[in-house]
């Protein structure tokens, strides 16, 4: 009777041991696939937690989306890139404030401004430009991080813990890459050992049609984006009078609220170009190029009609532009300095908001918007 019992409590314990090395083993190959999605979604989670947490407002958020932080105060930190002069009759300085990505936004105050190559934090409130729709900050305060000579001494220090945090992440994404292979060979290597049955045959045919299917969409999508591609700059220019004969029709057909004739051969264009920014012709560009002067090579702006050899330094404003002078501004250039020279003593010329006293001068910036009556121009340089 013992003898029996010892029998059948042996192979009980064979049974129950044979189940506890067979069962984890099993276990494990079935949900290596979960587990290794499991693993990839938290570790997603944790990056992206890590990235809200330190998120905060950046001036490339504050352009991308102006409307969602207009009239709310925020703080941004940049380097101050230059001053932009706001006219002779206001107390209002207007500075420009950059970050690392290169984004930039204009910063209004009623202060000294702050010295150019310093890297400053500014609180403010940002609002919308009506000229060109782009966010303006309204400084309330800002506080010096690091001056011009103490931001190029940080640079290289900077630049060496860039360069070791990125070997950081560099070194923690191979082992997890490392890890994810190694998982990934196990568990099909486990696979390998099981029979295949036949269907995956029929799904490897379904697989090579839908990869055929694939790749003649991607074919027809590569030529609809071929034929839909952006316009030939021309297209986007506004074109000027010519003598020549052999006008197309298409060029006959380009805008008429702007008239100017096309300079000599020998003449060069002035630095940069101006741009529509409002009105029936908005985004169209064009360059012009002024006569010789004592004081430098001038381009006149008016409803004036001017004829002869200075043709070419005059931009025509046609009848849609009614609350504009005969000759209403002039753009100057003295070597790479563009100036704009307000010529009207009865209609008004603003630049960035500011008005332009009659006859006082001011540089023109790249990205100054310039208003004159109904004419929206935005200056661009090269």
């Amino acid at each position: 009777m013992d003898r029996g019992c010892s029998r059948r409590s042996r192979s009980k314990l064979k049974i129950v041991s044979q189940l506890l090395m067979t069962f984890p083993m099993n276990r494990y190959v079935k949900d290596i696939a979960s587990l290794v999605r499991s693993f990839t979604w938290v570790c997603f989670l944790l990056i992206v937690g890590t990235a809200g947490v330190h998120a905060q407002t950046s001036i490339s958020e504050i352009n991308g989306n102006p409307g969602k932080y207009r009239g709310q105060t925020v703080t941004v930190q940049g380097t101050v890139d230059r001053h932009v002069d706001s006219g002779a009759d206001t107390d209002t300085k207007n500075y420009i404030i950059k970050d690392d990505s290169g984004q930039e936004i204009r910063a209004k105050t009623t202060k000294k401004p702050p010295s150019t190559g310093a890297q400053y934090t500014v609180e403010g409130v940002i609002e919308i430009s009506p000229f060109n729709r782009k966010p303006v900050l309204e400084e309330k305060s800002r506080s010096e991080i690091a001056s011009a000579d103490e931001k190029k001494s940080d640079s290289g220090e900077s630049l060496r813990q860039g360069f070791s945090t990125i070997t950081v992440y560099l070194i923690f994404g191979l082992g997890f890459l490392v890890v994810i292979v190694l998982v990934y060979f196990a568990y099909a290597s486990q696979d390998q050992n099981e029979p295949a049955p036949a269907a995956p045959v029929q799904d490897g045919t379904t697989d090579e049609q839908d990869d055929e299917s694939d790749l003649s969409t991607t074919e027809i999508g590569d030529g609809e984006e071929s034929d839909s591609g952006f316009p030939e700059p021309s297209g986007d220019r506004i074109k000027s009078e010519s003598s020549s004969s052999e006008t197309s029709e298409e060029d006959s057909e380009g805008p008429e609220t702007l008239k100017f004739k096309a300079p000599p051969k020998t003449m060069k264009f002035v630095p940069g170009r101006l741009v529509i920014a409002a009105g029936p012709d908005q985004g169209k560009e064009f360059r012009i190029a002024g006569r010789p002067t004592p004081e430098g090579n001038v381009v006149t702006i008016g409803r004036a009609e001017v004829e002869g050899e200075r043709a070419f330094a005059h931009i025509q404003l046609g009848d849609t532009y009614r609350t504009v002078s005969r000759m209403q501004a002039e753009i100057i250039q003295q070597d790479q300095t563009i100036l704009l020279k307000n010529t009207s003593e009865t209609n008004p010329t603003i630049v960035n908001g500011d008005n332009l006293p009659t006859g006082e001068t001011v540089e023109l910036q790249d990205g100054d918007m310039i208003r004159m009556g109904e004419l929206m121009l935005r200056y661009e340089r090269d």
